[in-house]
């Protein structure tokens, strides 16, 4: 399985929806971009895991279902903030 660090998100204009995660996966200083779908899949398929560095901790991106719509969000904490939402958004 591959593993990736979430570094950027995009949101939708509805803030606190998900709707790409980013990194640096591919080249070196160079943004991947990856739509939430792409990712569930991927994810699903067991092919890909991606999680998030917030100061010392480390939160796996998991998915959740919300009135059967799937979501990315973290793995809880010790804060009550999905520290996905606590990344900047990519500036693309």
């Amino acid at each position: 399985m591959i593993t990736r660090q979430v570094t950027c998100i995009k949101q939708s204009k509805e803030k606190g929806v998900i709707t790409h995660i980013c990194g640096n996966w591919e080249l070196p200083n160079r943004l991947t971009v990856l739509s939430e779908d792409v990712v569930i899949k991927q994810f699903k398929a067991m092919t890909h895991a991606y999680w998030v560095v917030k100061g010392k901790e480390e939160s796996k991106v998991i998915i959740v279902t919300i009135n059967n719509k799937e979501y990315l969000k973290t793995t809880p904490d010790n804060t009550k903030v999905d520290n996905l939402l606590t990344l900047p958004e990519c500036g693309l």
